[in-house]
């Protein structure tokens, strides 16, 4: 650190500095002192410390006149300082400007700084509506603020202008009032209050008056603050109550992520608003679902797709943790019944049906087929659709179809997963098979695969495509849908079916002049009165084939055991399903006479998957049984709503209490189906084909199947064995 010492340069200190004594008191003796320099200096240390003097001995001859003076420097402008000898240390650094000087602080912005590009967004989006806007939906906003009445109160008319000049540009009221204006006259080159004056008070005829009531006329804003519960019955039956809001001239703005609503109406129009939720919130009934049973059995609480389920039935659920019960809320009490059996169907539960799907493992279709994504919602069930559903299939080449086989032993040979399909004797898996040995396997597998060997069973093969579900997470989720590619086309073409057909009918005679591929019933009536020479009753008869109607109209209805019930896992799992068969006469109203109660106690289906041909396969075995007369059975379809005819709502009671196994067990109702059946006729076969109609839940779809039925006990695996034969060169016929 250095001394104290002055700040100022030390050439200007040398006349305040103190010579030693033994030198010369004369100045000119000493070298040097006309230039100010002294030889020695005579002060303390401490004033010093640090300071380096250097000493230069002056030439004699040096001339020490006023204009040789170096503290002086004689410039055309005058006389400047000349500076510091850099032999001495200057000591003052602020003052030579080693030390930058401090500058005052910018004043900091009181808000964020935007970029520019930042700024261009956000102006474009501000005016997307005034330069993006067409000029049908500007018409239409402007016309829907004109008020039904045109007397109006002072304040509502200021507001009215207010809002027509903060929301539209000068050019929309112009050319508003060009299309509306008629023969009002006014000037385009008005400004934008004059044109709104004009609109008000000459287009729309509006006046102000004492006699209309603020509160009656004036717009004010409100918001609500509800709980997400209450917005979701406020949202639920597709915005029902929003929109008997906005008839009123209320402008509603639901803000489901704030759980609030804003409401803009009058002061009276709010009052009513606020008394019709009022009375909607306290009509709400709530029910908790014990789901401990259905937890052990089904998919769990945790799997149900519960925001579905939501959507469908308007019903609000709450999982009480850790999932065991679950709390329903509903503005009616139908509601929580169709939400209890929506539960049910997408649990997953299937009491007394077993279901396995074949693998196909052949190398040589692994590396010709590939998944494709099937896109149907319209036809499967509630609970498949919008899902992400593909089917294993052989890729699509512009190469012609192989010839269509006839299942010799010959065929190519396919392989069959070891799980599934196993020898007789279950010790080795069978390698490999061709169609007929793989068909004398299934019906094997089939037959095993039911318990109970002596009661009736009904056999059927489904046409249909194996979807596996590919979402992340999914796992082996399976689904089969029957509503597949020229299904309909190749049923049109096959005969219908009589009773007790063995053998194929023979072929109808056709007149000389119709071709012989030309089936068609039309085109036999149209020759037959081109020629005036044939009789008129062979044209009654083909008329009367026309007007006769060979389908058969079917309802069915589904019902379920409940699984809300005080009953036991084992108790629950023996209980069988039911069904409700019902004939449907020409009034589309269903025969209660004909009402079938049947019982599936057991159902057993198998998977075949095909990917080289369109449908793949699903056998199935059936026992069923006869339900006996109840009483509860005739008061269910007492109350049952069953006119297909349109003129009324369908519906069934939501519970049906019968004894079963000696015990008294609740069922639930599940579903119903509006079936449309042609009994067609395939190689000796019956080939049933119906349209489905399952409404909301079901869906609509088509359906094809070949019907077997053992009256006594289980058909022979070589009955069965054929019967699958038959289905495979179907299934050759869908192209």
């Amino acid at each position: 650190m250095l001394g104290r010492v002055s700040r100022r340069p030390l050439w200007r200190l040398a006349p305040q500095l103190r010579f030693n004594s033994s030198l010369s008191h004369d100045s000119k003796d000493i070298p040097g002192a006309g230039a100010g320099e002294p030889s020695q200096i005579d002060r303390p240390d401490s004033e010093l410390q640090g300071v380096s003097i250097h000493h230069e001995q002056a030439s004699p001859s040096e001339d020490h006149s006023d204009k040789n003076d170096g503290s002086k420097v004689y410039t055309p402008l005058g006389i400047a300082n000349q500076p510091p000898n850099k032999n001495y240390i200057i000591l003052g650094a602020d003052r030579a400007r080693l030390i930058p000087r401090k500058r005052p602080e910018a004043p900091k912005s009181l808000g964020k700084s935007l970029k520019v590009d930042v700024l261009e967004e956000q102006r474009k989006q501000l005016l997307v509506f005034k330069s993006e806007a067409p000029k049908e939906l500007v018409f239409t906003s402007i016309s829907s603020l004109k008020p039904f009445d045109p007397k109006l109160s002072k304040k509502r008319y200021e507001q009215l202008k207010m809002e027509l000049g903060r929301s539209y540009t000068v050019s929309q009221i112009r050319a508003f009032l060009a299309e509306k204006a008629g023969k009002v006259r006014y000037r385009k080159s008005d400004p934008k209050a004059k044109l709104i004056d004009v609109l008000l008070s000459k287009v729309w005829n509006l006046r102000v008056s004492d006699e209309v009531s603020e509160r009656s006329d004036v717009v004010v804003e409100r918001s609500i603050g509800l709980t997400r519960r209450e917005i979701f019955h406020v949202i639920s039956e597709s915005g029902k109550m929003p929109r008997n809001w906005t008839k009123s001239g209320a402008h509603v703005v639901i803000l489901a992520s704030e759980q609030r609503i804003i409401i803009r109406s009058t002061e009276n129009t709010f009052n009513w608003i606020m008394a019709e939720l009022h009375t909607k919130l306290e009509s709400i009934q709530s029910e908790t679902l014990d789901m401990r049973l259905l937890n052990k059995v089904g998919c769990g609480t945790k799997n149900l797709p519960l925001s579905k389920i939501q959507q469908l039935t308007d019903v609000y659920i709450e999982v009480i943790p850790p999932g065991n019960y679950l709390r329903l809320f509903a503005p009616r009490k139908g509601a929580l019944a169709t939400a209890k059996r929506v539960i049910l169907q997408a649990s997953g539960v299937k009491n007394g049906i077993q279901e396995e799907y074949l693998q196909e493992t052949s190398p040589e279709l692994a590396s010709t087929c590939d998944y494709a994504r099937v896109l149907d919602d319209d036809s499967v069930h509630w609970a498949n659709r919008s899902e992400s559903w593909w089917r294993w299939q052989a890729r699509r080449t512009k190469q012609p179809p192989l010839p269509h086989p006839s299942f010799p032993v010959t065929q190519p040979q396919r392989q069959i997963q070891e799980r599934v399909l196993s020898s007789p004797d279950g010790s080795t898996s069978i390698p490999a098979v061709g169609y007929q040995q793989l068909c004398h396997g299934l019906a094997q597998r089939l037959n095993r695969s039911l318990g109970q060997k002596d009661k009736p069973v009904a056999y059927t093969v489904t046409f249909g495509q194996i979807l596996r579900d590919h979402r992340e997470g999914a796992g082996d989720r399976m689904s089969f849908f029957t509503n597949i590619p020229f299904i309909t086309e190749a049923c049109s073409q096959l005969p219908f079916s009589e009773m007790d057909v063995a053998d194929d009918p023979e072929p109808a005679k056709l007149p000389e002049d119709v071709k012989e591929e030309d089936n068609d019933l039309w085109a036999q009536v149209l020759a037959l009165n081109a020629d005036e020479n044939q009789h008129s009753n062979e044209v009654s008869e083909l008329t009367k084939k026309l007007e006769t109607d060979n389908f058969t109209y079917f309802c069915q209805i589904k019902l379920s055991p409940s699984p809300y019930c005080d009953l036991t896992t084992e108790e629950f799992e023996k209980l069988p399903p039911i069904e409700v068969w019902l004939d449907i006469d020409n009034m589309k109203q269903a025969v209660k006479s004909s009402a079938r109660f049947i019982i599936a106690s057991e159902e057993s289906n198998i998977y075949v998957p095909l990917p080289d041909k369109v449908a793949d396969l699903r056998l199935t075995a059936t026992i069923q049984e006869i339900l006996p007369y109840q009483d509860s059975l005739a008061g269910f379809l007492r109350n049952s709503k069953l006119d297909f005819s349109g003129n009324s709502r369908l519906g069934c009671p939501a519970t049906l209490d019968i004894e079963m196994n000696g015990k008294k067990v609740q069922y639930l109702y599940d579903s119903m189906f509006f079936r449309r059946q042609a009994d067609l006729q395939f190689k000796n076969k019956i080939l049933l084909h119906s349209s489905v109609e399952g409404g909301l839940y079901g869906g609509k779809t088509n359906e094809a199947l070949l019907f077997h039925e053992s009256d006594k006990s289980l058909a022979n695996d070589e009955e069965l064995a054929e019967m699958f034969l038959r289905a495979l060169e179907f299934d050759d016929t869908l192209r």
